[in-house]
């Protein structure tokens, strides 16, 4: 995935959960080929989330252990640059890399971060469709 899909499918994200009033996110499957998030208004139902977004071929992860809700006032995901990544993490990125950082409400240190070629999401119910 180039860095403009990888950019633009970030924006699509942030576009599509900035029309949500509330989300609440957990980790339903961390692997080598994919980690996969999923948002919903309520995730005590099972198979009835709005969002999976998919982060192929990861290299690192940091994250909560639990659950964790959308945060209004910044982007739900913002790409990091390799000169942070470097500073921060002390980790290079490869040419096809990208970090991606998820803000989490009631955080102001970002907590989940997350190293992977690509980035791909399905909504699978819009914002004004209720539970």
């Amino acid at each position: 995935m180039t860095g403009k899909e990888t950019e633009d499918n970030v924006k699509r994200i942030n576009d599509y959960l900035s029309k949500c009033k509330w989300m609440d996110f957990d980790f339903v499957n961390i692997g080598c080929d994919r980690i996969k998030i999923i948002g919903s208004m309520d995730l005590s139902w099972e198979n009835y989330h709005s969002i999976e977004i998919e982060f192929e071929s990861p290299e690192y992860i940091s994250a909560l252990l639990w659950g964790f809700s959308l945060r209004k006032d910044r982007p739900f995901i913002e790409l990091e640059s390799k000169d942070t990544v470097l500073n921060d993490l002390g980790l290079s990125l490869a040419q096809d890399d990208h970090c991606f950082k998820i803000n989490v409400e009631d955080f102001d240190k970002l907590p989940v971060k997350i190293i992977a070629k690509n980035i791909r999401f399905i909504v699978l119910k819009q914002p004004d469709e209720g539970l």
